[in-house]
C-alpha cells in the first residue's frame, strides 16, 4: 500500500464540526430541558453520542463553560458541601440566550446548518469516489498509530484526479470548490510542488507512480467518507440524544 498521511497529527479531513461547536450544541439542547448543569453532565452527555474519541478528562468541557462563564453567557453557581471543593452549576444568562438560541448565528441553528452543508459535501465527493469495495487495511496494534486521513491527502486527491487530465491546480481548485467546500489555493500548490518533487506528477499530468498513489487514496478516502456520514447521522440526532439522555439521568435520580 502507498503511504498517504503527510500529517498524522492532522484532523480527519471530514471531521464535520470541532468538538467545542458539539459541546456548544449538546449545551443548547440541555439548558431547554432543564435550567441548571454540571460540566460534567454535559461531558457525559456529549462522550455518550460517540461522534468524536473524548479523553475521560473532563476538563475540556469544564474550561468551555468556565469561559462562557467570563463572557456572561453562562452563571457559574457554587454550592459548598462537606467536601474541599464547591459543586459548580451552570445556568443560561441573558446573553446566552443570544448566544445559544435567538442570535443571528445562534448555536442551536448554525451547527446543524453546518452539520447539513457537510451531508452534502460527503455526500458529493462519496459520488465521484469509486464504488468497488477496498480490500481492508490491517489493524494498528496501537490504536493511536490508525492513519489519519487529512486536507492534505484531500488535496492530493484533487491534484491527481485533476492531473488524469493535465489539469493546473487552479483548475483543481474550481473541481474542490464544486463539492460544497472551499479550497486554499495557496497550500494547493504547495502540494502540487511536493507532488512533483517526488514524481506523482510531471508537467500537470500524472505518472504511473501517480496513478498508484491515486488508486490508494481513494480507497483511504472511500473509507473515510463513509464512516464521516456515519458520524454526520449520529449529529443530526443531537437533540433526541441529549434528550434520551437527560431522561435516563432523571430516573437514576429518581431512584437515588
Amino acid at each position: 500500500m502507498v503511504g498517504l498521511s503527510k500529517h498524522s497529527h492532522m484532523r480527519p479531513f471530514a471531521n464535520l464540526i470541532t468538538l467545542n461547536e458539539l459541546v456548544h450544541l449538546v449545551m443548547a439542547h440541555a439548558f431547554t430541558l432543564q435550567k441548571k448543569w454540571m460540566a460534567k453532565d454535559i461531558y457525559d452527555m456529549t462522550s455518550s453520542m460517540n461522534v468524536f474519541p473524548m479523553s475521560s478528562n473532563q476538563t475540556y468541557v469544564y474550561r468551555i463553560m468556565k469561559n462562557l462563564a467570563q463572557k456572561d453567557i453562562l452563571f457559574m453557581e457554587s454550592t459548598w458541601s462537606t467536601t474541599e471543593r464547591p459543586t459548580l452549576h451552570y445556568t443560561v444568562m441573558e446573553k446566552g440566550l443570544i448566544h445559544f438560541y435567538t442570535g443571528e448565528r445562534a448555536v442551536i441553528k448554525a451547527v446543524p446548518t453546518k452539520v447539513k452543508q457537510l451531508r452534502h459535501f460527503l455526500h458529493d465527493l462519496d459520488q465521484k469516489l469509486p464504488a468497488s469495495p477496498c480490500p481492508p487495511s490491517p489493524l494498528p496494534e496501537n490504536e493511536q498509530e490508525k492513519k489519519i486521513i487529512g486536507v492534505a491527502d484531500y488535496y492530493d486527491w484533487l491534484l491527481l484526479r485533476g492531473a488524469l487530465d493535465g489539469k493546473s491546480p487552479h483548475s483543481c481548485k474550481d473541481l474542490g470548490d464544486n463539492f460544497g467546500k472551499p479550497v486554499n489555493l495557496s497550500y494547493l500548490y504547495q502540494l502540487h510542488e511536493d507532488l512533483e518533487q517526488t514524481g506523482h506528477i510531471s508537467d500537470d499530468w500524472i505518472t504511473c507512480k501517480g496513478r498508484e498513489k491515486l488508486a490508494a487514496l481513494e480507497c483511504e478516502l472511500k473509507t473515510e467518507v463513509q464512516e464521516a456520514l456515519k458520524r454526520v447521522e449520529k449529529l443530526e440526532k443531537t437533540e433526541s440524544s441529549v434528550k434520551s439522555w437527560v431522561k435516563a439521568w432523571r430516573q437514576q435520580q429518581a431512584v437515588e
